[in-house]
């Protein structure tokens, strides 16, 4: 059935109350800071309204995470245009905020992780992990690349699996106790 068939109404509310907290959580995955997180969140709650009737309860979560994702995007090609990137991204969090600096901090390990083990992922897994983290849709990497839907979710599937076992590697202690 088509998500965006007409249907009884999305029960708004009840759905921002559940899960907006999460929700944010996920645009701040794609966002500079917090605040740029919950704009984007806004907006998409405000699109879901706008949408509403036409958007099924069960696609609605979805639906929202998407457009959350997105218009996170959109806040971060706006900021850059406006402002210079900065080389010091800590200075991007609000004071006062330890959570968000443990979070960027840790999201900054993980970047830098990454970055030594992309050399080692096929090329194909680098390019389409590279296409999706710019933003695009799987669709959209097909139309890029000239590759079938299933040669996209595997190079996906395959780069994330070797990123996360090179990032299990990392974790182990280098060296065995002398015990």
């Amino acid at each position: 059935m088509n998500a965006l068939a007409a249907t009884d109404s999305v029960d708004v509310e009840a759905l921002v109350r559940r899960e907006l907290d999460g929700l944010v959580r996920y645009a701040r995955r794609f966002s500079y800071s917090r605040d740029d997180a919950e704009d984007a969140c806004q907006r998409a709650v405000e699109l879901l309204v706008r949408h509403d009737g036409r958007i099924e309860e069960e696609w609605a979560l979805a639906w929202l995470r998407t457009v959350a994702k997105h218009e996170a995007f959109r806040i971060g090609r706006a900021r850059r245009r406006i402002e210079p990137v900065e080389e010091d991204v800590v200075d991007r969090v609000h004071p006062g905020d330890p959570a968000d600096v443990d979070e960027l901090c840790e999201r900054i390990d993980q970047r830098e992780r990454a970055r030594r083990e992309l050399p080692r992922l096929k090329p194909q897994e680098r390019r389409a992990l590279g296409l999706l983290a710019a933003g695009h849709s799987y669709r959209e990497i097909c139309a890029i690349t000239g590759w079938t839907y299933t040669k996209v979710n595997r190079s996906i599937r395959e780069g994330r699996a070797a990123l996360r076992s090179a990032e299990r590697d990392s974790a182990e202690p280098a060296f065995a106790s002398a015990a």
